[in-house]
């Protein structure tokens, strides 16, 4: 049976840590604290809708054409007050938001946030921190009342997906949707689809890469 080290034979967590140190990127080194998020079972969610298909199209691989009108019907269908775009981007990090009013065909735009990501991420990262960054919106605007109805159009139907499925990794999301007074529609749009507003909150995130606002934070499950 093979002896116990002694204690100077040891190998401590310090020493591994700091021989690992140097192989981690300068980019990683600067990283969001580790938050456990957990949705009470008793929230009621009634004032949220979400949907994860788009009526009239089979999928996203439909003539753009067919997107676009089954996509200007379906928001307009809403009668929002507002209707936010999101959209997030591995590609250089980065998070954009386009709040609008009606017509879906020629939105009049109120407000865009455009923010940098982190620099190692990934789309759906960036896409929940996009959505955050909608839900941070709704919360502060003096416009938003009991009364107010507000469309969240995102091209990631894995977000709407997670919502729907009570996902765990989306209980951030959810907590911040509990203290929101109106009422929310999610919305999946197939993206690069020529939809007014989705094309804008892409041309926002092209100039998102050339910002000189500070990315954000590295998160746990970027790393990993």
């Amino acid at each position: 049976k093979d002896a116990v080290p002694t204690k100077n034979e040891r190998i401590s967590w310090k020493s591994q840590a700091d021989k690992l140190l140097p192989l981690i990127p300068a980019a990683a080194r600067s990283r969001e604290p580790i938050t456990f998020y957990q949705r009470p079972p008793w929230k009621s969610n009634e004032h949220v809708t979400i949907h994860c298909e788009m009526p009239g199209i089979s999928g996203k691989h439909d003539d753009v054409s067919k997107i676009k009108a089954a996509s200007y019907a379906r928001i307009n269908s809403f009668g929002s007050d507002f209707t936010i775009y999101t959209d997030g981007s591995a590609t250089g990090g980065t998070i954009d938001v386009v709040v609008t009013c009606r017509p879906a065909e020629q939105p009049t735009v109120l407000e865009t946030m455009t923010l940098r990501g982190a620099p190692l991420t990934s789309s759906y990262e960036e896409e929940f921190s996009a959505a955050m960054q909608a839900i941070r919106w709704i919360s502060s605007a003096p416009a938003i009342n009991s009364d107010s109805l507000v469309a969240i159009v995102t091209d990631s139907q894995s977000l709407c997906k997670a919502l729907s499925s009570w996902n765990s990794s989306v209980d951030h999301l959810w907590n911040a949707m509990d203290d929101i007074p109106c009422k929310i529609i999610w919305q999946w749009l197939p993206g690069h689809s020529d939809v007014e507003g989705n094309e804008l909150a892409d041309q926002a995130a092209k100039r998102a890469t050339t910002g000189e606002d500070s990315p954000r934070p590295v998160s746990i499950n970027a790393i990993k």
